[in-house]
């Protein structure tokens, strides 16, 4: 059964996703995020940094625009949700392969704008999606759920790489990282896709 007017409803498999995303993605941050932040940051000039962040902050305000009117999102979600998603992923291996290999500024600009565009909307389109499912005090006790396995994640990944005392490379980080992002991406798509089912299945029903 999907909501309808004053009824917000999530399952048990869309919970699960959305959980099992937040899990993942933290935990590898959290382990990956100090070989990579070291390397990249002590290899790129000031003048890139406020370059990349420029970039960043005109875009989200761009994008941001564009989204704020009522409805703009669902057509995204409904349609597009697995574009926006597949290029943020693709993008995140691509660019810092090119840092690697090429020059961090690259990947610093290129996260700069992927990030303000298909990660920007992507976190919207999710935003989108939760809203369909949980309101008011369900969906804030649902985000502080996420927030605490986040959390949770974080700090087991950390503590089992402090107790193995792991050096890793930043190439092994950014391969891991990237794994990850792969599978939380997934959950997350197929997340919004389990809404946009119910959500067409309801309109069928109501137009029947």
């Amino acid at each position: 059964m999907f909501l309808k007017e004053g009824q917000h409803v999530i399952t048990k498999y869309e919970k699960t996703l959305r959980i099992t995303s937040a899990i993942i993605a933290a935990a590898s941050s959290a382990v990956t995020r100090p070989a990579i932040r070291i390397y990249f940051m002590s290899h790129v000039s000031q003048s890139t940094l406020a370059l990349s962040n420029m970039i960043s902050i005109g875009l989200a305000v761009i994008v941001s625009g564009l989204l704020s009117k009522e409805g703009n999102v669902v057509p995204l979600r409904r349609k597009y949700f697995v574009v926006f998603m597949a290029i943020d992923t693709i993008a995140y291996g691509v660019l810092s392969y090119l840092g690697l290999a090429v020059d961090v500024s690259i990947r610093f600009i290129g996260m700069a704008i992927v990030e303000a565009l298909s990660t920007g909307v992507s976190v919207i389109i999710i935003r989108d999606a939760l809203n369909l499912v949980l309101s008011g005090t369900k969906l804030t006790a649902f985000q502080n759920q996420i927030g605490m396995f986040d959390s949770m994640a974080g700090f087991a990944a950390l503590s089992v790489f402090m107790l193995v005392n792991i050096d890793m490379s930043v190439e092994f980080a950014l391969m891991m990282n990237f794994s990850s992002l792969v599978f939380s991406t997934s959950a997350e798509a197929l997340f919004v896709y389990s809404v946009n089912r119910r959500e067409r299945e309801r309109r069928i029903e109501e137009g029947s």
